[in-house]
């Protein structure tokens, strides 16, 4: 849960906190600007990433009940939660995606997928794409 405007010092802000912990929520405190700006990686990114690769399934015309019988566990997940996106409200998801922090991140999943293409293309064999693979460990990792 975000808590924004948060008041350390308000005796209300500091109860609803602890009321909210003593439930088994994580807590956080933060600005409206930090909470826009984070949630555009939470919601948009996610939501963005999942609704393309939905789109690429249907546009290459693959039939679902024929694909998943070839399923390994991440391509279920993938399906899973782009089915769940796709079953959202789509006014709402719509309305995640007209942040310009949502536009800012979608150009960067676009720039972001272009170079790895790129790198996958150039690295021509398994140990060089593995070797690109490990690059986008380290960001995680942390």
């Amino acid at each position: 849960v975000a808590l924004t405007e948060f008041d350390e010092l308000h005796p209300k802000h500091r109860a609803l906190r602890d009321l909210l912990e003593s439930r088994g929520l994580i807590v956080s405190w933060l600005s409206a600007a930090e909470h826009d700006r984070y949630m555009a990686y939470v919601q948009a990114l996610a939501h963005f990433v999942l609704l393309g690769f939905a789109a690429t399934l249907g546009k290459a015309g693959v039939q679902p009940s024929e694909i998943l019988k070839l399923r390994t566990p991440n391509f279920q997940f993938l399906y899973a939660f782009a089915s769940r996106v796709l079953k959202l409200s789509t006014t709402t998801t719509g309305a995640i995606q007209t942040t310009q922090d949502a536009a800012r991140i979608r150009e960067s999943v676009i720039a972001t997928l272009i170079e790895m293409n790129e790198a996958f293309r150039q690295a021509g064999t398994a140990q060089e794409c593995a070797k690109v693979i490990e690059r986008l460990r380290s960001p995680l990792a942390q």
